[in-house]
């Protein structure tokens, strides 16, 4: 990443590189400020600001990254499909904004992102924050039948950085009554 800079200093990708391997290193801080200066190099390109919302979303800056990813924020490069679809439920989950976390979530899916194990666990939480208990188990089961051995505990718990955000969503998809395989 420190190379991709050095060839390329104005480069919002190389920055992007560059605080996705500060953040895989535990140098959060540096993560947040190489993601920013990303953003600034390149505040339309699609990629850039899914790595900042995502780095935003996983050190528990969700108002930031609920902006970052928002639906309306203008993209003009990247790929077909953007990861801020995702990240737009996810911020807006912890932000307790459920409906829209069901709504990004949906308008992903319709628009040919795939439904992946990680989707359900955002849907059901959401659901339960709504008090939806039967449309939270529906996800569930829905989670259950195409992922029988799939860990909400290990994966949801891998992806923040502090453990406490982790637990937001745990709590709820156990509260909708999901236990974790044997």
């Amino acid at each position: 990443a420190k190379r991709a800079v050095d060839i390329a200093p104005t480069d919002g990708w190389s920055h992007s590189a560059r605080a996705w391997a500060n953040y895989a290193s535990g140098h959060h801080k540096e993560a947040l400020r190489n993601s920013a200066l990303a953003e600034e190099l390149a505040p339309l390109d699609g990629n850039v600001l899914d790595f900042r919302a995502v780095t935003l979303v996983i050190l528990g800056y969700f108002e930031q990254a609920y902006d970052i990813s928002h639906p309306d924020r203008p993209r003009e490069s990247g790929s077909y499909r953007f990861a801020h679809r995702n990240v737009h439920a996810v911020a807006s989950f912890h932000l307790g904004k459920f409906e829209e976390t069901i709504k990004s979530i949906n308008f992903a899916t319709e628009n040919g992102d795939p439904v992946s194990a990680l989707s359900l666990v955002y849907l059901a939480a959401a659901y339960e924050g709504l008090g939806q208990r039967t449309e939270a188990r529906e996800k569930l089961a829905q989670l259950h039948d195409s992922w029988p051995a799939f860990s909400a505990k290990r994966v949801v718990g891998a992806f923040y950085a502090d453990p406490a955000h982790a637990a937001d969503v745990l709590n709820a998809v156990q509260a909708a009554g999901w236990r974790e395989p044997v």
